[in-house]
């Protein structure tokens, strides 16, 4: 089973992604975009508008990781967003 949440900031997509996961005996993969930002040390979402050389290289890490952590978890998994997470960000963050 796969399951993707999907939704505003702080509406609660983490905590039930940890009840989903606890209750169905998922894997609970971790918010990549969420990562690849923190360990870039990337604060201001503007600096990814701004530099499109930039944005492209996150937006890799990022489908990277996420093919990575889905096709580890295979196919029995849970997360928090998908493959939309950096458009989501740049558009309402």
């Amino acid at each position: 089973m796969r399951v993707y949440l999907n939704g505003t900031f702080s509406n609660g997509k983490t905590t039930l992604k940890k009840w989903v996961a606890e209750r169905y005996s998922l894997s609970a993969i971790p918010e990549i975009a969420r990562t690849v930002l923190a360990e870039r040390e990337i604060l201001d979402l503007s600096l990814l508008r701004a530099n499109t050389s930039l944005l492209f290289d996150v937006q890799t890490e990022i489908l990277k990781r996420q093919f990575e952590a889905e096709t580890a978890a295979e196919d029995n998994y849970v997360c928090c967003r998908g493959l939309d997470s950096v458009a989501f960000l740049i558009n309402f963050a």
